[in-house]
């Protein structure tokens, strides 16, 4: 499309007169001359300059001072709104530089605060910051998923376990990628099966209510129980040594969902 070469325009030009002048041999002196070598331009770059020939015409009727569109989601204008409940990597010092940068309200001066870690449990931090005439500033990160009873766990430890899990990892695999981003270990192996646990039990639920909506359409769609299903099912690897199993029976409804399952793994703590 135009657009597309709208973009990539400056970057075949370039190469275009780069090519160029390797051909076209500089006038100088012949007391100063040496030889010049040329360079055979690839396939690709033949294909580059092809293109830039063909389509130069084309491009020269549009206007070049017009915005292209980027594709980057950094580029993107975002409202402020869109970042109110987004979770955050930040090296405690710039949180020590943020709170520094405020006067204390008791001695009405900043760049006194100290800080200490008071508790961790994983990805949750219980940090007092304290100024020099005694004032405390109380900071956690992280919320508590069960506010009503005494667990402590939190939303940060809970979306880390459930990242994990997602892309097929376990708390050794999260411990490494904690380590290159310079985080510490994730909760400890007994805390991480509780989570494990509860994170299990809801996706139960969750699962239970989005088959039963799918059963009630499929019913809606065919008037009655009689519906028509389709039954498929798939393993991680050929043969019969494969740890992951997998059934489903979907609805052939408009749109088709699934109406059951069964998971068997031996991998899955819970399945196992």
């Amino acid at each position: 499309s135009n657009r597309r070469d709208r973009k990539n325009k400056a970057k075949i030009q370039a190469l275009y007169e780069r090519q160029k002048s390797k051909t076209d041999a500089p006038l100088i002196p012949s007391t100063l001359a040496q030889p010049i070598t040329t360079t055979t331009p690839s396939t690709i770059e033949k294909k580059l300059i092809s293109s830039y020939q063909r389509r130069l015409f084309d491009l020269s009727t549009d206007d070049d001072d017009e915005k292209s569109l980027s594709s980057d989601d950094e580029d993107l204008s975002v409202d402020s709104n869109d970042y109110s409940d987004v979770n955050l990597i930040v090296n405690i010092q710039n949180i020590l530089f943020l709170v520094n940068s405020m006067k204390c309200p008791i001695c009405d001066v900043h760049g006194q605060y100290d800080f200490k870690v008071t508790k961790r449990l994983g990805l949750s931090y219980y940090i007092s910051f304290t100024c020099t005439c005694g004032n405390i500033i109380h900071f956690i990160t992280g919320n508590r998923i069960l506010p009503a009873s005494n667990s402590q766990m939190t939303d940060l430890n809970m979306t880390s376990i459930l990242a994990g899990s997602l892309i097929g990892v376990q708390r050794r695999g999260l411990q490494k990628f904690f380590g290159a981003m310079g985080i510490l270990p994730p909760v400890q192996i007994e805390s991480y099966k509780r989570y494990e646990d509860l994170l299990f039990t809801y996706i139960q639920e969750v699962a239970e209510k989005s088959t039963e909506v799918a059963a009630n359409e499929a019913r809606t769609y065919y008037k009655g129980d009689d519906v028509t299903v389709s039954i498929d099912g798939t393993w991680l690897t050929q043969g019969y040594s494969s740890l992951h199993g997998v059934g489903t029976i979907v609805s052939v409804a408009d749109p088709p969902k699934v109406l059951d399952y069964e998971i068997l793994s031996r991998h899955c703590s819970e399945c196992a």
